[in-house]
């Protein structure tokens, strides 16, 4: 894998652990850290409008640069389709962008389009696996 452009991120199950709220303060205070250097966005099953105000809420607005929200693209993860117009929507060759998402079938299906991707299961494997690609996490 190779240093990515654009980090993106599935919001809820990752950012919002259990869709109500419960915000993964760590993985904001990383997001926060990552978005220093690199380009941010939010890839999610859910509406543009809801996603924006979460993103308000968990104190995010500032770094993330875009928002992919199904119901903006009329497909939903994990149909290959969703990834490819994602690129698009990012303006990056799939092999530049890496996907953080919970589910193994969201990752799977990203990678079967070209793009890199962690199957996220907490902080530190994340961490971890992030120093991996070159990713610098600011832990050492």
């Amino acid at each position: 894998m190779t240093t990515p452009d654009w980090i993106v991120f599935d919001f809820y199950g990752v950012i919002d652990l259990d869709g109500r709220g419960s915000y993964n303060h760590e993985l904001i205070k990383l997001i926060n850290f990552l978005g220093k250097k690199h380009q941010i966005a939010i890839a999610s099953n859910s509406y543009l409008t809801t996603l924006q105000s979460a993103l308000q809420t968990a104190g995010l607005s500032s770094v993330v640069s875009k928002i992919i929200a199904s119901s903006e693209l009329k497909v939903i993860k994990p149909c290959p389709e969703f990834w490819l117009l994602a690129a698009d929507v990012l303006g990056s060759e799939a092999s530049k962008i890496l996907l953080i998402d919970d589910r193994p079938d969201n990752v799977n299906s990203a990678q079967s389009t070209g793009w890199q991707a962690i199957n996220y299961q907490g902080i530190n494997q994340l961490i971890k696996e992030l120093g991996l690609v070159g990713v610098n996490t600011g832990h050492a």
